[in-house]
């Protein structure tokens, strides 16, 4: 057993004690159930096999596993508990971290999750909750700069891209658990989005702000969070690709060396089909149409655009650059100004993206930032260069702003500051600059699109039970080679937040407004519309339906069974009698019972989506249907039938109403597409579904544009 690992001996004594139990009776060991979860949610199918096989715990095992865990959106107060123990017994060091954000869109669906009683897929920030239709998750992770651990802490969902202002509320409050439980937040890092950038900008006035009120000078690069410096970064690689994708329909205007140069992608161009007219015998072998022709690029590939700000691209086209005029193959002068911004870009993107401990070979910045290395002094000229480039638009004939440019001087400054405090004022020996970019939280993206099975526009709750089946399995997950980033090399999450498990659900920090003294009137157009007698006959059916189950339930009492059927009125009863066949257990429902299904339906489908937010959303509907109603004539002496009868409608209403809804979400109700397009009167409109039409028909545009 010495010769194997810690996985598979424990997987060895699993098998040895189980294999020959019946199935109710085997027992398994907390890390037996986590790395069986680990295994299911890599393929649910080879799950099922190997089951077959071994003796597995059964899915629903893995189910009931993962609900216990309580991870929700925003704040979650066990994650930074179980932080706290596992980082006291690091290294000073080793609590110096960074903390990463990104978003990204998820599938538009509303479900209700009876567990924990409260509506999953709608906006949700942890300390407020809306009734809006999610469509784009925001994550935050840490990881470590010395050793290089990485933990995810923090997720939202929101309609749409998330606001700078909650941006920039999430991210403070995030930090400020970080300081207090012992972490050293020594930067952020994030793309160039609008609203991130807007977030940061907002915290850096805020900085100012402060000390122009405290008489003080502002010495500081970053913002203050409890008087702790943060300095914000963007991610290197998304803004080479941002300088690349302006490229392709822009020249670039630069000053290096003090001379002026103009690069255009058309040098680019015309060097790739001299490369490919010799297709046997080709310099660059790695250069496709796909990195080169506009229309084929993958722009949101990195990949794509390292490969052509390459040293190989630059000095090939340099060398060429040089021949003879008067040779055919000759790519004339101005191609040196395109190949000196390669070299350049090549040189600065090893700078700032590199974690080898020893200078590669004819790559003086391939390798990690000393106190002695070359990189100070190359990034003082790299950052004027920078600030020289300029976009000129040749369709507008004239030089347009971009924030790639001005965001990738920026980051350079944050390299320099930043350095300058770890190697001096922290003491580390070196620094890996590629520790401070995203690949960490785009992977974790990519283990959650391909959990189970490939899935690359989760939902709310899929992303929910993936986090928390790859928070506590340590990311037992492989790279997917067509990501966007490099593969992650870190050394894994942090191992005793397996705690959650077994922890105390934290208290909800969503503030729920009381609505136990508040009065919903449903408006007179609803309760008071004339209905169809198609519709009569349905509301007749769902109530035999309801009726069925509570008969069921309360079979023993006579009483209860003639309140339920007692009937002084003839009502629609024509679907059951058409669907009513021998021995049949369908119900033809009492008069009371038939009025009080057909009353709680309207005021239940008009309640839910607009207090969908609240916690305990099935308790909340029960007091207001109790509040409204009377479903005494329901109950006898010894059974509270009315009880019964309020919790099942409104548990089968939330099921109806985001079935319904997920169906519009998708794009799949015909008939609800067709009512928009006779343009009824607003009143007649359910502005959610209407919302929900919407995401679909921005989603289908999306993907027609990709």
């Amino acid at each position: 057993m010495s010769q194997v690992n810690n996985y598979t001996h424990q997987f060895i004594l699993s098998q040895i004690r189980n294999q020959e139990r019946a199935l109710k009776c085997r027992r398994y060991t907390l890390e037996d159930k986590i790395l069986a979860l680990s295994l299911y949610k890599a393929s649910g199918k080879g799950y099922r096999l190997l089951s077959k096989i071994f003796a597995l715990p059964h899915p629903r095992t893995l189910s009931k596993l993962l609900q216990k865990i309580p991870l929700q959106p925003g704040i979650n107060e066990i994650i930074f508990k179980s932080l706290q123990e596992n980082i006291r017994g690091m290294k000073k060091d080793d609590k110096i971290c960074i903390l990463m954000f990104d978003e990204m869109s998820i599938d538009v669906n509303v479900y209700y999750n009876r567990h924990n009683d409260i509506i999953v897929g709608i906006e949700d920030f942890g300390h407020k909750r809306s009734s809006k239709l999610a469509d784009h998750v925001n994550l935050f992770m840490l990881r470590g700069l010395h050793r290089q651990w990485r933990q995810p802490v923090s997720f939202t969902f929101s309609s749409g891209p998330v606001t700078s202002e909650n941006l920039k509320y999430q991210l403070t409050e995030v930090i400020k658990n970080c300081l207090e439980i012992g972490l050293d937040v020594v930067a952020t890092v994030c793309d160039q989005g609008a609203s991130n950038q807007a977030a940061i900008n907002s915290l850096i006035k805020d900085t100012r702000e402060h000390f122009l009120r405290e008489g003080q000078e502002n010495r500081l690069f970053g913002f203050l969070v409890n008087n702790q410096e943060i300095v914000p970064f963007y991610d290197v690689p998304h803004l080479l690709k941002g300088i690349r994708n302006n490229l392709l329909n822009k020249d670039l205007h630069f000053v290096m060396n003090n001379k002026k140069g103009i690069a255009s992608w058309k040098h680019i161009v015309k060097f790739h089909n001299l490369d490919s007219s010799e297709p046997t015998l080709r310099l660059c072998s790695k250069l496709t149409d796909e990195h080169v022709v506009p229309e084929k690029i993958k722009k949101m590939k990195v990949s794509y655009c390292t490969q052509v700000f390459s040293y190989t691209v630059g000095s090939l086209m340099m060398r060429l650059s040089k021949w003879d005029t008067n040779d055919e193959f000759n790519l004339g002068s101005e191609v040196r100004d395109k190949a000196d911004l390669i070299l350049f870009l090549d040189q600065l993107f090893d700078s700032l993206n590199n974690q080898a401990l020893r200078q590669h070979p004819g790559k003086v910045y391939r390798s990690c930032v000393t106190i002695n290395s070359p990189h100070s002094a190359f990034w003082s000229n790299a950052v004027k260069v920078v600030e020289s480039m300029q976009f000129f638009c040749n369709k507008r004939q004239k030089f347009v702003y971009n924030p790639s440019l001005k965001n990738l001087a920026h980051a350079i400054r944050a390299f320099m500051y930043i350095c300058k405090i770890l190697l001096e004022n922290k003491k580390f020996a070196f620094v890996a600059t590629r520790a401070f970019n995203q690949d960490p939280i785009e992977n974790l993206f990519g283990y959650i699109r391909s959990h189970n099975y490939r899935n690359i526009n989760p939902n709310a709750s899929h992303f929910v039970a993936s986090m928390k089946s790859l928070i506590v399995n340590n990311f037992l997950a492989t790279h997917s080679p067509s990501s966007n980033c490099e593969e992650d090399l870190n050394s894994g999450g942090l191992d005793n937040l397996k705690s959650f498990i077994t922890g105390i659900p934290s208290q909800s920090l969503v503030h729920t407004p009381n609505l136990y003294n508040q009065k919903i009137e449903v408006p007179e157009h609803i309760s008071l519309h004339t209905k169809t007698k198609l519709h009569r006959s349905i509301i007749t059916y769902i109530s035999g339906y309801v009726g069925r189950l509570l008969i069921k339930k309360f079979k023993v009492c006579d009483t209860c069974q003639r309140n339920l059927q007692i009937s002084d009125t003839n009502f629609d009863h024509d679907i059951i009698l058409a669907r009513k066949y021998q021995n049949c257990k369908l119900v033809i429902p009492g008069s009371y019972l038939n009025v009080m299904v057909s009353n709680c339906l309207n005021s239940l489908f008009y309640w839910i989506p607009r207090i969908a937010y609240v916690k305990d959303i099935s308790s909340v509907l029960s007091f207001l249907l109790r509040k409204n109603f009377s479903f005494s004539p329901f109950n006898c002496s010894e059974h509270n039938v009315g009880d019964a009868f309020v919790s099942l409608i409104v548990r089968c209403c939330l099921y109806w109403r985001f079935r319904s809804l997920n169906k519009v979400a998708k794009g799949k109700d015909a008939k609800f597409v067709s009512f928009l397009a006779k343009k009824p009167p607003a009143h007649l409109i359910e502005p959610v579904k209407v919302a929900a039409h919407k995401k679909y028909l921005m989603k289908k545009k999306r993907n027609t544009v990709t």
